[in-house]
C-alpha cells in the first residue's frame, strides 16, 4: 500500500474509534467518554496482590480461550508465570512474554510480571501511566499471553514444516494482537460497557499513533498537531512528546497495528467464516504475508 493509503486508512479508524466511544458514552451517561474513562478505576482486585491478580487474570484468559467458543482451535505450550528480575525492570514491559529458546524437550516460554505494575518502578510511571496500566491489564495480559503473543508463538512452533515454523511477521503479530481485543469484545470476555470502552479508547490511541506515523512520512503534520491528535486521544502532554520521538527513530513501527487489523478484518469479510474456522483457516500455514494468505483457496 502507498503512505496516502495508510494514511487514510488511520485516519478512517481514527474517526470509527470515536464514533464508537460516543455511542458508548450515550449508552453509559455520566459524562464524556474521557471523563468515564479516566473515572474508571480497572476490574476488581478482590483484595489480591497485584502479581497475583495479572496471574488469576491470565488463567481466566487460558480457559476461555482453550475451553471457550475458541476450544481446539490453537495449540499450547507450557508458559510459567513469574516476577520480574529486579535488573531488567527498565528494559522489559510491566508484563512480559519471553518465548521459549528451545533448549530442551518441553521448556516452557515465560511471562514476568512487574510486582510494581500499579505503584510503579520506573522514571515513566507517572500517575496518568499508571492509572492507565490499572484499567488495562487485561487488555496488556491478553496481548502477551491468551489470545496474544504466546498463542501465536506455541501456534507456531506446533507448525509441522520446519521452515515456517521459525517465520515471524511483525504485520501479522502487531494485527492479530489487535484483532485479539475484537475477539474478546465479539466472544463475551468483556463483561461490562466500560471495559468495552477502554477496548475503544485503546484502538484510538493505536489509530492516533498510525495517523502522526504516516504523516510524518509524507511531511503533512507539524508537531503541534501532532501532540494535539494524541492527546485527544488519551495521551498526556509529555507522553504524546515522548511518541512523537519514538515514532521519528522508528518510521513504519506505529502503522503496523493498523494495517494488520485492517488485513485482517478484510480477510474475514472475504472468507465468511466462523471465527473459529477463521482463525484456522489463518493459522494453518504460519505467519506468512497476509496478501500472500489472502489468495489461498479457503472452503
Amino acid at each position: 500500500r502507498t503512505v496516502n493509503e495508510l494514511r487514510d486508512m488511520a485516519e478512517s479508524e481514527f474517526e470509527d474509534r470515536l464514533i464508537s466511544l460516543d455511542r458508548l458514552q450515550s449508552e453509559i451517561g455520566g459524562g464524556s467518554w474521557r471523563e468515564l474513562y479516566e473515572g474508571y478505576e480497572g476490574p476488581p482486585t478482590d483484595g489480591l496482590e497485584p502479581l497475583d491478580l495479572i496471574i488469576r487474570e491470565i488463567h481466566r484468559l487460558r480457559a476461555f480461550v482453550q475451553k471457550g467458543p475458541l476450544a481446539g482451535v490453537f495449540a499450547d505450550s507450557g508458559l510459567r508465570i513469574e516476577p520480574q528480575p529486579r535488573h531488567l525492570a527498565s528494559t522489559l514491559r510491566p508484563i512480559h512474554h519471553d518465548p521459549v529458546l528451545g533448549a530442551w524437550e518441553n521448556e516452557p516460554s515465560r511471562c514476568y510480571v512487574s510486582p510494581q505494575i500499579f505503584s510503579g518502578n520506573r522514571f515513566r510511571d507517572t500517575p496518568a501511566h499508571l492509572a492507565r496500566m490499572r484499567r488495562e491489564f487485561p487488555f496488556m495480559a491478553a496481548a502477551q499471553t491468551y489470545p496474544g503473543r504466546h498463542l501465536l508463538d506455541s501456534q507456531r512452533r506446533a507448525l509441522a514444516d520446519p521452515c515456517l515454523c521459525q517465520v515471524t511477521n511483525p504485520v501479522f503479530t502487531a494485527g492479530w494482537l489487535a484483532f485479539a481485543e475484537l475477539m474478546l469484545d465479539e466472544l463475551g470476555y468483556l463483561e461490562t460497557d466500560l471495559d468495552r470502552l477502554v477496548r475503544h479508547v485503546r484502538g484510538l490511541r493505536r489509530a492516533a499513533l498510525a495517523r502522526i506515523d504516516t504523516e510524518m512520512a509524507v511531511g503533512g503534520l507539524d508537531q503541534d498537531h501532532c501532540l494535539d491528535i494524541l492527546e485527544l486521544s488519551g495521551f498526556t502532554r509529555e507522553e504524546a512528546l515522548n511518541e512523537v520521538r519514538l515514532i521519528r527513530t522508528a518510521p513504519g513501527h506505529r502503522t503496523m497495528p493498523v494495517l494488520g487489523l485492517q488485513e485482517l478484518t478484510e480477510l474475514r469479510r472475504k472468507w465468511r467464516l466462523d471465527l473459529p474456522l477463521f482463525c484456522k483457516a489463518l493459522f494453518a500455514e504460519g505467519q506468512m504475508p497476509l496478501s500472500d494468505i489472502a489468495q489461498r483457496p479457503v472452503r
